[in-house]
């Protein structure tokens, strides 16, 4: 089978979603399929340029006003649709078999309802972030003619596939209220490549500090994550001398979190540039627990992609979300770490206590995150569940 995969990032891009299409794309070769990766960048001069990866073909549309801000990205986002079926008519593909298109953008069902009719074949889409829902929880919109014009969006391109996988079966009811009889809703779970540990070297030159247990956070730094507001719940103190936490990433709330960080005259919390994908999982191996950050305000499940690079790497999870959020009863039920509700500031710094001051119980708990990896959340998992709907 040719698979088309519609995705806002690729790799080399260090983003949630560009690793995990990566996977994705990487299997589905693995087991013998074609893979058409369609993409977009911000930094190139050619309307599309196109690479071979193996059996993936890498298409990357230009995408110049993304760079620009959230207005920026708006823009880019309404002509995604458009640039893909341009791109799509330019490289003259003579089959395609099945699509498979990765959320949060809301504006590929032009595209996908054009790929349908032209191949008469089947799309399935992964939602993670549900937009716009989350901003609307999060505050960062109100209800009013933008909001309305999003949610429009997004019905139509529920409406343009065949499939949805959503992240949990606790969001069932939300998408219920809005897709019709024709399209099928199921639960599919994050994942992961299987990585060969032994292959990922340590280096003297590791960020990390010696002789301390180290924590990690390694993603976006944005109001879904809203790390600001558990770093302003950290008790520093309770980290002197016994551990010491490094964030990696970027995002819109980096500026503030930088400040935080000089203002609270934190000792034990450093701040690095977003890095390569190899050189984060190297800077991972070394590190003793993953932490996991959601808004308080979000209503939704949201399990970040984070959590499969920690618990495949076999870290624990210290993690802060949203109330009634699936990742707690994970966390709690499979013992692979400690969870607190955002906000919560006493519960929070206990539960950090707990972790950093017992270090064979991080190891238990490390072995109990990549069993559980391992029986859930592999991209052979998602890839065989995928296809069996694209082809039943």
């Amino acid at each position: 089978m040719k698979i088309v995969l519609f995705s806002d990032y690729y790799y080399p891009t260090v983003k949630s979603g560009s690793i995990v299409i990566k996977d994705l794309a990487t299997e589905l070769t693995r087991l013998g399929h074609e893979a058409i990766v369609i993409t977009f960048s911000e930094n190139q001069n050619d309307f599309l340029t196109m690479e071979k990866n193996g059996s993936i073909t890498i298409i990357r549309l230009r995408s110049r006003l993304r760079k620009f801000g959230m207005i920026g990205r708006l823009l880019s986002e309404l002509r995604y649709s458009s640039s893909i079926i341009k791109g799509l008519k330019i490289i003259d593909t003579d089959n395609i078999d099945g699509i498979i298109c990765f959320s949060p953008s809301i504006f590929y069902h032009k595209a996908i309802s054009w790929l349908k009719n032209e191949y008469q074949i089947k799309a399935y889409l992964i939602v993670r972030d549900i937009f716009p829902k989350w901003l609307l929880d999060a505050g960062i919109l109100k209800e009013g003619p933008l909001f309305r014009f999003f949610r429009k969006e997004e019905i139509k391109l529920y409406k343009s596939v065949d499939f949805i996988g959503i992240e949990s079966i606790k969001d069932l009811d939300y998408f219920k209220n809005y897709i019709d009889s024709n399209t099928h809703l199921e639960v599919l779970d994050n994942w992961g490549s299987s990585l060969d540990i032994d292959q990922i070297v340590s280096h003297n030159s590791s960020p990390l500090s010696k002789g301390v247990i180290n924590i990690i956070y390694g993603g976006n730094m944005a109001d879904a994550q809203d790390l600001y507001s558990l770093l302003d719940d950290l008790d520093d103190s309770a980290l002197e001398g016994k551990a010491f936490l490094t964030l990696i990433g970027s995002g819109h709330q980096l500026s503030n979190i930088k400040s935080l960080i000089n203002r609270r005259k934190f000792r034990n919390v450093r701040l690095l540039e977003e890095v390569d994908q190899k050189t984060y999982l190297t800077i991972l191996k070394d590190a003793d627990i993953g932490l996991v950050s959601l808004n308080k305000k979000l209503k939704s499940n949201n399990f970040p992609l984070k959590m499969m690079g920690y618990i495949q790497q076999s870290k624990p999870i210290l993690a802060s979300v949203n109330p009634d959020n699936e990742i707690i009863e994970i966390i709690e039920q499979n013992d692979i770490g400690k969870v607190s509700i955002s906000g919560n500031k006493k519960k929070f710094n206990n539960n950090l206590i707990s972790m950093i001051q017992n270090k064979e119980r991080l190891k238990q708990q490390g072995a109990n995150a990549f069993e559980l990896f391992e029986r859930r959340f592999t991209v052979k998992i998602a890839v065989e569940k995928i296809l069996y709907k694209l082809i039943e």
